[in-house]
């Protein structure tokens, strides 16, 4: 029972599990009883989270193909309820009831988007594909040392197996989330890496100002893919790009001009990150996928449903028990 609770409060709301339950013929607790047995199995799970895995890592091993450690950190948005004085105005604007209430009104609560931490470890083969992914989540209020010292301790583990496994760093331009992995890398021992911006966000950027300043269809189309090759097929076409937006840059005027510059500057701090080419035949991965697709997989499809805003304690017993099925670590956990 307590296994199935477990389990389901990871993957849905109480009011989901009930029906899940009583579809497979069980004869389930009431839907406030499930909530209490989700929410306390899971804020054990995360008081043991940190000690448990460290057992368990003594039994995992680096699969067939192993080729190198790909690790990213990101943050995602996540509905907190935040109480408020009763003296003080609501953070949102609210419909002024007309009707007198008639059952006692709960205590007032703003519903508050706060950034939740995201991190993975994925060990990836020749082709950057991803054999294993761990996943791991920290809310806003935990902060992210925690989440990131148990990356590390993949990381290590990983390298204790084999030593000269390279570690590729891949994920967006949030330039505090590169100092926190950069820190704990050397902190851990880890003096020699390898970085990626994800080339998505940069394909993002470039199809904006080639959109911009281009009005031809054809034109912005071919002008795309041509720099799609290169930036594919050339370590440094990234240098030549910057050459050429400066160059285009004198012509244009209004949004085209804005997006040349946007562009131009994100370019301009992270050029060593973007040796796709180099990369690819080195046979390390160019995209966050792994970690972006965490953060909708792992938080945005249990914390972020219609209607859901969350306390501390009921989120983080949510996520614990999520990322550890999302990691493949649930059942011997």
């Amino acid at each position: 029972m307590a296994f199935a609770v477990a389990q389901g409060f990871a993957k849905m709301p109480s009011r989901h599990l009930e029906e899940e339950m009583r579809a497979f013929h069980r004869c389930p607790p009431s839907r406030s009883t499930l909530e209490r047995l989700g929410h306390g199995l899971g804020g054990a799970a995360r008081q043991d989270v940190i000690a448990i895995e460290t057992v368990l890592r003594k039994t995992e091993h680096l699969p067939a193909g192993a080729h190198a450690i790909s690790i990213g950190l990101d943050r995602t948005s996540v509905p907190m309820i935040e109480e408020r004085p009763l003296t003080q105005g609501p953070a949102s604007p609210r419909k002024v009831r007309r009707r007198p209430y008639v059952r006692q009104a709960p205590h007032p609560f703003d519903v508050m988007y706060r950034m939740a931490y995201v991190g993975t470890v994925a060990i990836v083969d020749r082709h950057a594909d991803a054999l294993v992914t761990r996943r791991y989540v920290a809310s806003a209020e935990e902060g992210p040392d925690d989440l990131i010292a148990r990356m590390m301790a993949d990381v290590a583990n990983a390298r204790a197996q084999r030593p000269n496994v390279p570690v590729v760093i891949v994920q967006d331009g949030a330039l505090e989330l590169w100092g926190r992995m950069w820190e704990a890398l050397r902190a851990n021992g880890i003096h020699r890496w390898h970085e990626a911006i994800d080339r998505f966000h940069l394909n993002e950027k470039i199809a904006h100002a080639f959109d911009e300043s281009e009005k031809n269809e054809a034109t912005r189309r071919q002008l795309y893919a041509q720099w799609m090759h290169r930036l594919d097929h050339d370590a440094y076409a990234i240098e030549k790009l910057f050459e050429w937006l400066e160059t285009r840059r004198s012509e244009l005027k209004g949004k085209a001009a804005n997006a040349f510059d946007q562009l131009t500057s994100y370019i301009s701090g992270n050029q060593s990150r973007m040796r796709y080419a180099k990369l690819r035949r080195a046979g390390f991965p160019t995209g966050s996928g792994v970690t972006e697709g965490a953060c909708k997989s792992l938080v945005a499809m249990r914390a972020k449903r219609s209607g859901q805003r969350w306390y501390h304690d009921g989120l983080t017993a949510a996520l614990t028990l999520r990322a550890l099925q999302q990691s493949g670590r649930f059942d011997p956990f």
